[in-house]
């Protein structure tokens, strides 16, 4: 495989935490990535005649990675050839430190070929799945990333690989570019029409009478709605957004009737630990089968990452025009 050195330098590292955390996917996957050492020198370590040779060669391995995060991939190569040489799976090894080069070049398609071959080889070395998995979540391929983080958790002995590997699923899971919920609910109610609660209503001195199509009335209906969302990553900091939802209130009678509508698009940008996010928004309402409510506007929005798993988030949403009745509740 030909070596590009051009940018190396420059390149954040994808492959160790020493070298600084990815901006894709967060704390969760440099965690995952100090398992991948944790795993490498296990297997390196397997077989060797004593703990101070396995301890040397996963020195020898973890250095190598080192190398690779700084794009020195000629020594990277030769300190790893050295640390395996004589062992029967050294060609597993020394593939997956090519496999790593190419993730360092952003080379994660042919990354993904490499890793394959080591598990057609190896189903059971598990830097190689951990990479791949990585890899394929780069590409946004959550799906398949995903299906190699449960054979990890499924078929791992270590209880903290399966951890870090439902762990990181879980951020593969948070990351994906869409996504759609729905629900169904019973919808139990003592004022379905919104009536009052009073026969009479006094007044002054007057009293008037409420006639019984004003008076609240009882009924049970149902709930049904659903919501969903589409991304598009124009890079690794700015991804666009659409998102809409349906809701529906269905009661005994269509005249209590509600159906709300509702989407937008936004544009997001990451600055570090801050990411930022504006874009316009539409509703829709009707009541009875009849256009009750219409207003659009701008959202803007932000979250800020205060640690490992704490964000805090922040959105106004300043609506410039209102159609139909001012009560939209």
């Amino acid at each position: 495989m030909k070596d590009s050195h051009s940018g190396s330098q420059t390149r954040q590292s994808r492959l160790a935490p020493s070298f600084g955390s990815t901006p894709d996917y967060g704390v969760e996957s440099v965690h995952f990535r100090l398992i991948f050492v944790l795993a490498g020198a296990l297997w390196l370590g397997a077989g060797l005649p004593s703990v101070a040779a396995a301890a040397t060669v996963g020195e020898q391995a973890t250095h190598a990675i080192q190398l690779v995060g700084q794009g020195d991939y000629e020594t990277a190569r030769s300190v790893l050839r050295q640390a395996v040489s004589g062992r029967p799976d050294a060609p597993l090894h020394l593939a997956q430190l090519e496999g790593l080069i190419l993730r360092q070049q952003g080379r994660n398609r042919e990354a993904v070929e490499v890793f394959r071959f080591i598990l057609s080889r190896e189903p059971n070395f598990t830097p190689a799945r951990i990479e791949l998995s990585s890899a394929l979540t780069d590409l946004g391929d959550s799906d398949a990333a995903l299906h190699q983080l449960q054979i990890i958790e499924l078929g791992s002995n270590d209880p903290e690989i399966r951890r870090q590997a439902r762990s990181f699923g879980e951020s593969v899971k948070d990351q994906r570019p869409y996504g759609f919920s729905g629900y169904l609910s019973v919808l139990p109610s003592t004022n379905v029409n919104r009536g009052s609660g009073h026969a009479v209503v006094k007044v002054g001195d007057m009293d008037f009478e409420i006639d019984e199509e004003g008076r609240k009335q009882s009924g049970v209906g149902f709930g049904a709605g659903g919501n969903a969302y589409r991304s598009f990553y124009l890079d690794k900091q700015s991804r666009l957004t659409w998102a809409g939802s349906v809701d529906l209130k269905n009661y005994s009678g269509s005249g209590f009737d509600e159906l709300s509508l509702s989407t937008s698009l936004s544009l997001a940008r990451r600055f570090g630990r801050l990411e930022l996010q504006a874009g316009p928004i539409v509703d829709y309402r009707l009541l009875a089968w009849e256009p009750y409510a219409f207003r659009y506007g701008f959202s803007l929005g932000g979250s800020f990452e205060l640690g490992p798993h704490v964000n805090d988030h922040g959105i106004g949403t300043p609506y410039f025009r209102v159609k139909g009745t001012p009560c939209l509740g």
